[in-house]
């Protein structure tokens, strides 16, 4: 990405749907928006390997933490999110 921000990071976000991902363990995840009634895209995102859905503000609050960390997370609890497993190979997958 040309600038490391929330928006280009969501832009991704929408992008990368579908896409097979792999966790740290190699099991594969993909993901899919929640689409609006109108047909754009929604804030909440489904991961194909969790019964549970993520909103928009908890991604970007993950984001956060994780450039406040200056991107050098040691792992994914320390976070302290739901999913943060996922997200951190996730934006790790994104640089």
């Amino acid at each position: 990405m040309d600038e490391m921000n929330f928006e280009n990071l969501w832009k991704a976000v929408v992008i990368f749907q579908c896409y097979p991902f792999r966790m740290c363990r190699g099991l594969r995840y993909s993901y899919t928006l929640k689409r609006k009634l109108d047909g754009s895209y929604g804030d909440e995102l489904f991961f194909s390997r969790k019964e549970k859905s993520i909103i928009h503000s908890t991604v970007e609050r993950t984001y956060r933490m994780v450039m406040k960390m200056d991107r050098k997370v040691s792992g994914p609890k320390n976070l302290g999110v739901f999913g943060a497993s996922i997200y951190t190979r996730y934006f790790c997958s994104l640089g």
